[in-house]
C-alpha cells in the first residue's frame, strides 16, 4: 500500500499549477512567464512601426498592455477603456501616458485626483447585435 506522500494523484502532474501557484488567486504575485514581455513589448513596436496607427485603443488587461505601452514609446496616441469599477494594474500603469480613458462607470476607484480629469463616461460598450438579440426571434447556429 502506498503512504499518503507516494500516492500517484497526492502531487500535482508536472507541468500543471497546482492551486498554490494560481495567479489569480494573489493578485501581486509576477506572471507565471516573465521573459515573454520583452518579447511582446518588441513585437508590439514592430507592428506599430510597420502598421503606422493614428490611434490605439486598449481595453485594458496583459494582452493590450504592450501595444498601449509600444505606442508611448513611439509617441502614438492611445485611449484606455475600464470597464470595473476597480482600475486594473495595465490601465493604472497605463495612465501616465495616455490623454483620455473611457469608462463604464465614472465612480471608478483607484485613480488618483491629478488623473480624474482624463474620465469620460462612455457607459458598457457593447455591440447592437448583442442588445437586440433578446428582441428578435433568432436561432443560434
Amino acid at each position: 500500500m502506498l503512504s499518503q506522500n507516494e500516492h500517484p494523484h497526492s502531487q500535482p502532474k508536472k507541468g500543471l499549477l497546482s492551486p498554490d501557484d494560481n495567479p489569480i488567486k494573489s493578485p501581486t504575485r509576477p506572471m507565471p512567464r516573465p521573459n515573454t514581455a520583452p518579447a511582446s513589448n518588441f513585437t508590439s513596436i514592430s507592428f506599430l512601426i510597420s502598421f503606422k496607427p493614428n490611434l490605439v485603443f486598449g481595453m485594458g488587461g496583459y494582452s493590450s498592455f504592450p501595444v498601449c505601452f509600444a505606442a508611448a514609446i513611439l509617441r502614438i496616441p492611445f485611449i484606455i477603456y475600464e470597464n470595473n469599477l476597480q482600475i486594473g494594474k495595465a490601465n493604472n500603469f497605463l495612465l501616465k501616458f495616455t490623454n483620455k480613458i473611457l469608462v463604464a462607470n465614472e465612480e471608478l476607484e483607484g485613480i488618483s485626483q491629478k488623473n480624474r480629469k482624463k474620465i469620460s463616461r462612455v457607459g458598457n460598450i457593447i455591440r447592437k447585435e448583442i442588445l437586440e438579440f433578446g428582441n428578435q426571434n433568432q436561432k443560434i447556429e
